[in-house]
């Protein structure tokens, strides 16, 4: 009852939702990726006995770029009204 007093329309919901489906798919890439580092890093430093500080950090900062490069890669190919809630 809000919305019609104020003179505004159900839209204003369909806006948020959107940027939240962009940020959500953004935080889960790198969560995902970050994850994958700490794997890829246990593995080096298992496997070829790089410290286990260099192995996990090193890992972990180079899976978190290549998810945020590739979440960038995809959001340039979204509609321009989703790009631009990115």
């Amino acid at each position: 009852m809000a919305l019609i007093e104020s003179g505004r329309d159900a839209s204003i919901f369909k806006y948020r939702k959107s940027v939240d489906r962009v940020r959500t798919l953004k935080t889960g890439v790198t969560c995902l990726m970050g994850g994958l580092g700490l794997f890829v890093g246990y593995l080096m430093q298992v496997l070829t006995g790089i410290p286990e500080e260099v192995a996990y950090t090193a890992s972990i900062l180079l899976f978190v770029g290549v998810g945020l490069v590739g979440f960038y890669l995809y959001a340039l190919k979204l509609p321009q009204e989703t790009a631009e809630m990115v």
